[in-house]
């Protein structure tokens, strides 16, 4: 007998955090209020309901994670709790802000949910999950249009990103059947749509990625393309090669030509950011250990167009806003957890949607040298939980048929 979806704690957690974004997106409430308070506090109830899991299925994690992967994790949740305690010592924020901004403390957090990946039926919950939000988010985005005012259509179509943006990673599920893969594929057009019109480059380039990436395992299903398999992890080394081309040529890769216009998709929006940040780092001596989650950084560039406050808790690009709280040591920990989980998926499996799974983490690792930052964003929380799933040696080892058998995808 099917258990009624929102009796899992997965998807309740899930679906707390989305409607924080998609509530904070249409309200654009800014500063502190009773409001802002409320919502956040939907990511609070979220949070320990996380932690939770994560105990109840420790046991679990023990045994079915791998070594290496566990100690790393431990390492990883060491240091964000020290981060976080550094900057409560060190506040030099409200204490509203400390806790109720999604780039502080609850950023650091967010490795929590990858607890969720110890009970491999939250695939299928995660799927069921999307198919609903896709049949209510029309009411959700009716109400962007009613109290966004003049910006409600825009709001519409970044709260379509939010709500729909999971089919990224599931995407890979779709190939074990052909009617719900036309579902998730129209799933993706809307969101390319959606992604085209706001300008989202980065989630245009993350779309064709993962086409191309469907496209792919479809192809070694059918026993075509084998031998690319293994060279594959090379695309790991494309943000040090650009970085090393920037280096030797003194010019940013970000910048494609010359025009400066807001529309041009190519217009470099990137490079000052690493300068700025990486200078500040260096000028504190804080680019080892970062500042801690409450971290800031000053921006000459903010301070002399005012696009924004010139101290920023947060920076756009996802490696930054690690080595902003936690330094190059985070950053380590974040990119060794990342490629190792992609690693394993690609080549320590027995079916294609672990290989899937691993290649989609690879992607992502080179993404965030462009986006991603590290915050309790619906993003990052399943991040988490894909990270999980590669590390599953239960999940590693079932293969194509296996996992058809179980039910595991649809049910």
């Amino acid at each position: 007998m099917r258990t009624p979806l929102f009796s899992s704690i997965f998807v309740v957690s899930l679906f707390l955090v989305l409607l924080y974004e998609t509530l904070m997106l249409s309200t654009s409430l800014t500063g502190q209020s009773f409001q802002k308070i409320l919502l956040t506090s939907l990511l609070w109830v979220a949070i320990p309901l996380t932690l939770l899991n994560l105990v109840k299925k420790f046991k679990i994690f023990r045994t079915d994670f791998p070594k290496p992967c566990r100690r790393l994790l431990y390492i990883l949740f060491i240091w964000h709790i020290f981060n976080i305690i550094r900057g409560l010592i060190d506040l030099e924020v409200p204490i509203s802000t400390a806790f109720g901004n999604i780039y502080n403390i609850l950023g650091l957090l967010t490795p929590l949910a990858i607890g969720y990946a110890l009970n491999l039926n939250n695939i299928n919950k995660l799927f069921q999950f999307l198919m609903l939000i896709s049949v209510v988010y029309l009411p959700i985005f009716a109400l962007s249009l009613m109290i966004g005012g003049e910006e409600g259509p825009y709001k519409v179509l970044e709260n379509a990103v939010v709500c729909l943006w999971p089919v990224l990673f599931i995407w890979p599920v779709g190939i074990y059947s052909i009617g719900r893969n036309i579902k998730i594929l129209l799933l993706a057009l809307i969101i390319f749509s959606a992604a085209l019109l706001t300008g989202d480059r980065t989630l245009l380039l993350r779309i064709i990625l993962l086409a191309v990436t469907v496209s792919f395992l479809v192809l070694l299903r059918i026993g075509i393309f084998n031998w690319i398999r293994k060279y594959l992890f090379v695309l790991a080394l494309i943000p040090f090669y650009l970085f090393g081309l920037s280096v030797s040529s003194g010019e940013s890769v970000f910048n494609q030509n010359q025009r400066t216009s807001g529309d041009d998709l190519l217009h470099d929006t990137r490079t000052f950011l690493y300068v700025e940040v990486l200078n500040d780092l260096k000028d504190s001596k804080s680019l080892w250990i970062g500042k801690g989650a409450m971290g800031t950084y000053f921006s000459d560039f903010f301070h002399s167009t005012g696009g924004d406050i010139d101290t920023r808790n947060h920076v756009e690009v996802g490696v930054l806003s690690i080595m902003l709280k936690t330094g190059i040591i985070g950053l380590f920990l974040h990119a060794g957890i990342l490629l190792f989980a992609a690693y394993l998926g690609m080549y320590k499996s027995k079916n294609l949607f672990s290989f899937g799974i691993g290649l989609i983490l690879l992607q992502y690792f080179d993404l965030q040298f462009i986006k991603y930052p590290m915050a309790f964003t619906l993003d990052n929380f399943l991040l988490w939980f894909f990270i999980g799933l590669s590390f599953s040696k239960e999940l590693r080892q079932m293969s194509d048929l296996d996992i058809l058998k179980k039910k595991l995808l649809f049910r």
